[in-house]
């Protein structure tokens, strides 16, 4: 009886004890999981990174320790765009504002004239004198000069110092001698220069020989003769009312209605020609009207011409023309023919000098200044302005890097693969 009372409490003590087991161990303190900042016992010590996002400066740019590449991909300011047509418009594209970083040192194959003479900056960086006059024109290849002296046109060799009269005229005054790539023995001048321009001629190294230009003798350019990287053709105006070109051995005038130009664009003016570097397409500042719209003012505007595909492109018009003497200056091509840097004479000081234009008319930038001068290699383009001589570089022209020259230096060229 006694036997069968205590099993029968053992039933349900059983579980009553279990159950109060699994409380207490459900209430007793655990091991805590160890935080991130924290030494895991019997673990190495964890190191705690920070990575940061990379930032472009553009002061990078300034510095320059060699051969120097453009490297930053930042977009400060908006590209300005423009629809290429074959018409007018004089709507302007508001300029950008550069930025100035810190001066660079002038770069090897820089050309440039000082009070002091003519200089060029070689290979270890460092100016080296070239000529007494800074203002003689130096050989693409570096080993002869071009000056003008007493109304005659003297030829110096570099290496022996040797000068030669070309001209040695009497009663005549020449001037602004001009280098012909691919021809070594023939060099183009003016001839009488006055305020109505000059007249120009192809001058025979070998012979000394001088023939005027055009179909006429009693006619002035006024802007200067463009001669063509393929070492045959130049293009010249006469008086700014014709264009005449040279495409292989025949001088014939340029037409540009047979090249694309609108029968309803009156030509008023032409001039100021410049060659791309394939020698396939011509550029000319022109004066034009539009018929359909006799109220508007005629407008200034780049035309570039493929001379293969008879097509004309008309870029930049602008109609608020600052007077001045003379023509417009030619626009500069880029080495690889995708840019033209064009000084635009507009009465609007926010709108007016370089601009950076493309030559399929997708885009144009402001820059401002003068004296375009690209680098051989097309990454960078130089110019002059308030603050000395300036560069800055493509395809968005934002950033404006001085460059270290003499305060009364004016860069003339800027060459490559030899040294002075």
């Amino acid at each position: 009886m006694t036997q069968n009372v205590l099993l029968k409490h053992l039933q349900w003590l059983i579980p009553l004890a279990v159950s109060i087991l699994l409380i207490l161990s459900a209430c007793l303190p655990t091991d805590p999981e160890p935080a991130l900042s924290e030494q895991v016992a019997g673990e190495a010590p964890q190191e705690v990174v920070t990575v940061a996002r990379p930032t472009a400066s553009p002061t990078a740019r300034a510095t320059a320790t060699g051969t120097p590449t453009p490297t930053l991909t930042t977009t400060p300011f908006a590209a300005q765009t423009a629809v290429p047509r074959n018409e007018l418009t004089t709507t302007p594209w508001p300029p950008a504002t550069p930025y100035t970083p810190t001066p660079a040192p002038s770069f090897p194959g820089m050309v440039y004239g000082s009070a002091d003479g003519l200089w060029q900056i070689g290979a270890d960086w460092q100016p080296q004198f070239l000529f007494d006059d800074p203002t003689a024109v130096l050989e693409p290849n570096g080993r002869r000069l071009l000056t003008v002296r007493e109304g005659d046109v003297w030829l110096t060799e570099l290496s022996s110092g040797q000068t030669t009269n070309l001209t040695n005229t009497t009663g005549q005054t020449e001037c602004c001698p001009q280098w012909w790539p691919g021809q070594p023995d023939a060099i183009f001048i003016g001839i009488e220069p006055g305020a109505d321009g000059r007249f120009l001629a192809q001058l025979d190294l070998t012979t000394n020989e001088i023939n005027l230009l055009g179909p006429s003798q009693n006619r002035k350019s006024r802007s200067p003769l463009a001669t063509a990287p393929n070492g045959i053709s130049f293009a010249f105006e006469l008086q700014t009312q014709e264009a005449w070109v040279q495409m292989t051995t025949e001088t014939t005038q340029f037409d540009p209605y047979a090249y694309g130009l609108s029968e309803t664009l009156e030509l008023r003016a032409i001039g100021a020609p410049a060659w791309s570097p394939d020698s396939q397409k011509l550029a000319w500042v022109m004066v034009l009207a539009d018929t359909t719209a006799p109220d508007e003012p005629p407008a200034v505007v780049l035309g570039v011409f493929n001379l293969a595909q008879r097509q004309a492109q008309l870029l930049h018009p602008y109609s608020d023309i600052l007077g001045r003497d003379g023509w417009f200056s030619p626009p500069v091509w880029s080495p690889d023919g995708r840019w033209l840097a064009y000084e635009v004479l507009s009465m609007d000081p926010a709108t007016q000098g370089l601009w950076a234009v493309a030559a399929d008319g997708s885009s144009e930038h402001y820059i401002g200044g003068q004296n375009a001068i690209w680098s051989p290699d097309g990454d960078w383009l130089t110019y002059q302005n308030a603050q000395g001589t300036q560069m800055t570089y493509p395809p968005n022209f934002t950033y404006q890097i001085g460059i270290t020259l003499p305060p009364d230096a004016t860069l003339r060229d800027w060459q490559e693969g030899h040294s002075p």
